[in-house]
C-alpha cells in the first residue's frame, strides 16, 4: 500500500511538470565582469528554452542555453550596482512530455565598493605599512584588504587586488592579494626591473603595465615594454609583441573600452589599436 502511494505521487509530480529546485549566480562578478550565469535547475530533464522564452527586468542584454536539468541565462554585459533583477523563464516543459511551469527568480546586485591607497605617514617616525581601503560609496564601512610597505600601485579585480610594491633595492614586485584576506600570489617578472603604469580591464581579467629592466639603458632587455598577465590563465607575464613580432616599447597605453583590446602609443608617436591574444593583430 506504502509503495503504491509512493508511486503515485512520483507519478503526480511527473506530470505537473518540471519545478525549480534551486539557483546559482555571483552577484559580486555580474557587476565586474560580462559573460556571467544565472543558472535555473530543475527537478527533471528540460526541453530546450528559446530566448523568447525568457525575460529579465530591468532589460539586460543576455542569451539562454539549455543542458539537462538546468538553463543557463548569460549575461552579455556588466549588469548594474545596488540593482534588483528578476528572470523569469516561461513555458518551461520536460523533455518528455508538454506540461508547461514558469520559473521565476529574482536577486540583488552589490552597491559599488571603492578601493584606495592610505599611505603611511612617514613623518610620524613610527613604522607602518601603506593600506589599501576599501569602502562602500554611501559612506559606511572601511576595511584594510591589504597592507604592505611602499605600495605604489594597484587595480582591482572581482576577486584580488593586483599590488606593485617597492622593493629596498628599487626595484618592483607585483603581488596578487585576495580581497578576502587570504592567498598571496607573487607574480613572477622577467627579471630585476620597476613596473610603471598598471591599469586593469576586469571585465576580462586582463593586467597590464610597462616594465623595464634595471642597468643601463644600452644593455635592457626590456624598455617601457608592454606586459599583460591572464587572471583567467596561468599568471604568467607575457610581453605585447609589435609588428616585428618583437616586445613593445610604448610611451602610453590603456585597454579600450574595458574589454581586452588595447591601444598604445609608441615613442615614435604612432598609435596601434592591438589584441593582446592575438599576436599580430595590429591595425
Amino acid at each position: 500500500m506504502l509503495l503504491a502511494l509512493v508511486c503515485t505521487f512520483i507519478v503526480l509530480d511527473y506530470f505537473q511538470g518540471p519545478k525549480l529546485s534551486s539557483t546559482q549566480i555571483d552577484t559580486s562578478k555580474v557587476v565586474a565582469q560580462t559573460g556571467q550565469q544565472l543558472r535555473l535547475f530543475a527537478d527533471q530533464n528540460l526541453a530546450t528554452v528559446a530566448k523568447s522564452q525568457v525575460t529579465v527586468r530591468p532589460a539586460a542584454a543576455f542569451t539562454v542555453s539549455t543542458a539537462g536539468q538546468s538553463i543557463a541565462v548569460q549575461f552579455t554585459q556588466r549588469l548594474n550596482y545596488a540593482t534588483s533583477y528578476s528572470v523569469t523563464v516561461r513555458g518551461v516543459t520536460s523533455a518528455y512530455q508538454d506540461q508547461a511551469q514558469t520559473f521565476r527568480y529574482g536577486f540583488t546586485t552589490p552597491h559599488a565598493e571603492l578601493y584606495y591607497l592610505d599611505r603611511a605617514d612617514s613623518a610620524s617616525g613610527a613604522v607602518k605599512d601603506d593600506e589599501i581601503i576599501r569602502s562602500s560609496l554611501r559612506g559606511t564601512g572601511r576595511t584594510v584588504v591589504y597592507s604592505a610597505p611602499h605600495i605604489q600601485a594597484f587595480a582591482a579585480f572581482p576577486a584580488v587586488l593586483a599590488v606593485v610594491s617597492l622593493a629596498g633595492d628599487g626595484t618592483s614586485a607585483l603581488t596578487l592579494a585576495s580581497l578576502d584576506g587570504g592567498a598571496l600570489e607573487r607574480i613572477v617578472l622577467p627579471g630585476p626591473g620597476t613596473i610603471q603604469g598598471l591599469q586593469a580591464s576586469p571585465a576580462v581579467g586582463l593586467l597590464g603595465f610597462e616594465f623595464t629592466s634595471t642597468g643601463p639603458a644600452s644593455g635592457r632587455t626590456y624598455d617601457s615594454t608592454l606586459m599583460t598577465v591572464d587572471l583567467g590563465g596561468a599568471h604568467t607575464v607575457q610581453p605585447v609583441v609589435g609588428l616585428d613580432s618583437k616586445p613593445l616599447g610604448v610611451s602610453d597605453w590603456l585597454f579600450l573600452g574595458g574589454g581586452e583590446n588595447i591601444v598604445v602609443q609608441k615613442f615614435d608617436q604612432t598609435v596601434l589599436l592591438l589584441d593582446p591574444s592575438k599576436p599580430g593583430s595590429i591595425t
